[in-house]
């Protein structure tokens, strides 16, 4: 799938779309934003390599990715699954010579042509957590030869007041046909936002608050579909001002987790251990848990090993 920034969708606040690494300038590809019930966003992207639906609101997202699709210069086709389906042909806007010259100019060679895709285009995320089916959407088809838009991200500078004193905790799990991933303090927001930088709107450079960054993703297959959910928020974390070799720390991230995280960094056991009630809500996934023995944590503390 090709994916391009610096283009506005009309009417749907689309975000900025940024090609993929390994996407070839010979593919015919297809965007267009729509707005979900509850306050989402759906973003539909396809070529003849796969096709995505990104679905976000605020600091959270889903990620739905098929390789069951068909794009040309006159019909996208697109099936997720159980959760939606894109069967949509495109038109071609007529707009006069100043508006057709709207492109952006760089290296490779993509022309934009904007326009109306017409059809139908279905989506109900799990529990119905947003929906969505349309006859139309504006948006852009990118063909070979003609311009290309280049990308463009920014990282924005979310470190905590304390930052020298606040470790970085990351954890890995496993379990229910997920993976999960949850980081907290330094870097928390690094891997969001290499998801951000290819196209997920999750408005990282708004995310601000009291303490520090939390994230977490999960990973999982529904047949063929992948679908990656992300999360992120901002929360205190106690116990980083103790004189104790073994820094006891409590994590509080706001919503969309709850509960309270517990943990010891630099114990004297091989293992550490996130304990506690914490948990997060997805898109489609609600109340995940992020404690318990099927989770591998691992933490550095800023100054080097314990004492």
């Amino acid at each position: 799938m090709v994916l391009c920034t610096g283009i506005d969708i009309a009417g749907a606040g689309a975000p900025r779309f940024v090609a993929q690494r390994g996407d070839s300038l010979h593919h015919v590809s297809a965007q267009f934003v729509l707005r979900g019930s509850h306050d989402f966003r759906v973003a539909f992207g396809g070529s003849t390599r796969g096709a995505k639906l990104i679905v976000s609101r605020r600091h959270e997202a889903a990620i739905y990715a098929a390789r069951d699709a068909r794009v040309t210069r006159s019909v996208i086709r697109a099936r997720f699954g159980g959760v939606g389906e894109v069967s949509v042909a495109f038109r071609p806007a007529r707009l006069p010579s100043a508006g057709a010259s709207r492109a952006c100019h760089a290296r490779g060679g993509r022309r934009v042509e904007r326009g109306e895709f017409v059809g139908s285009v279905r989506f109900r995320g799990e529990g119905s957590y947003t929906w969505l089916h349309v006859s139309h959407a504006y948006g852009i088809l990118l063909v070979p030869s003609g311009t290309e838009c280049p990308s463009a991200s920014a990282r924005v500078a979310t470190s905590p007041a304390d930052a020298s004193r606040v470790p970085a905790i990351s954890a890995f799990g496993a379990g229910g046909g997920r993976l999960l991933w949850f980081a907290a303090g330094a870097d928390a927001l690094d891997r969001a936002r290499s998801y951000e930088r290819f196209g997920v709107p999750l408005h990282l450079d708004r995310l601000r608050g009291p303490g520090i960054p939390y994230s977490a993703i999960a990973i999982e297959h529904e047949g063929s579909v992948q679908v990656t959910r992300l999360a992120a928020s901002w929360g205190p974390m106690t116990g980083l001002h103790s004189e104790d070799p073994a820094l006891r720390l409590t994590l509080r991230p706001s919503l969309p987790f709850t509960g309270v995280g517990r943990l010891r960094i630099c114990p004297r056991v091989r293992l550490l251990k996130l304990r506690g009630t914490l948990h997060v809500s997805f898109p489609g996934r609600r109340n995940i848990a992020l404690t318990g023995p099927k989770f591998f944590l691992g933490a550095h503390r800023p100054g080097g090993l314990c004492r």
